[in-house]
C-alpha cells in the first residue's frame, strides 16, 4: 500500500519511486483521494510508449508486465492511498536512476499543472490516454467492488494475474 502525501518537492508534485516488474502484472486501486499515474515502456529511443492517467477513488489500473509506473499526488491537500496487488513472484523493483526518472514530470507552474519532459529523453513524445474501462472488463475487473473482495470470491478468474506476461494494452 501506498501512502503519497500532498506535498510539493519545489515546483514538482509528490510521487513514487518508478517501480516495473519484468515478468508479471500489477493491479492499482486507488482507495483515497486523487491523482496521476504515469505508465511507461521505454526499450530504446526507437521503441517506447507512455501513457498517462488521472485518476479517483475507486478506480483500479492494470500495470502490464515490463511497464515501469510512477504514482503522482496532484493535490495540495488530500494525501492519496493506493493499494498495489501482485503475484509474490513479482518483486517490484525501483528502476530509472541512469535516465533520472521517468521521461515525463507533474509540475505546478502559475498555479496550473503542467506536463513536463525530462530532458534526459530528447526523442520522448508526448504520453497517450488511454480508455482502461475496456482494459478492465477484457480481464473481468468490476469498477463498484473493491479489486481485494473480487478476487477473494472468484480466485479462478484472476489467474491472468499470476501467470507471466499475460496482459496486454
Amino acid at each position: 500500500m501506498y501512502l503519497i502525501y500532498a506535498n510539493l518537492a519545489w515546483i514538482e508534485y509528490a510521487k513514487t519511486f518508478a517501480t516495473r516488474c519484468k515478468k508479471y502484472s500489477r493491479i492499482l486501486e486507488i482507495s483515497y483521494g486523487s491523482g496521476i499515474i504515469l505508465l511507461q515502456r521505454y526499450n530504446s529511443p526507437q521503441s517506447y510508449r507512455i501513457i498517462k492517467l488521472t485518476v479517483k477513488k475507486g478506480d483500479k489500473i492494470i500495470v502490464p508486465a515490463g511497464y515501469t509506473c510512477s504514482i503522482i499526488n496532484s493535490r495540495q491537500n488530500l494525501n492519496l492511498v493506493v493499494l498495489e496487488i501482485h503475484s509474490r513472484e513479482a518483486r517490484p523493483r525501483i528502476v530509472l536512476d541512469d535516465m533520472k526518472g521517468m521521461s515525463y514530470y507533474i509540475i505546478r507552474k502559475n498555479a496550473k499543472q503542467e506536463t513536463v519532459r525530462n530532458p534526459e529523453y530528447k526523442l520522448a513524445q508526448k504520453p497517450e490516454k488511454i480508455n482502461i474501462d475496456g482494459l478492465l472488463s477484457k480481464y473481468g475487473i468490476r469498477k463498484g467492488t473493491p479489486i481485494v473482495k473480487q478476487i477473494m470470491r472468484k480466485y479462478e478468474k484472476y489467474t491472468w494475474l499470476f501467470k507471466e506476461d499475460s496482459v496486454t494494452i
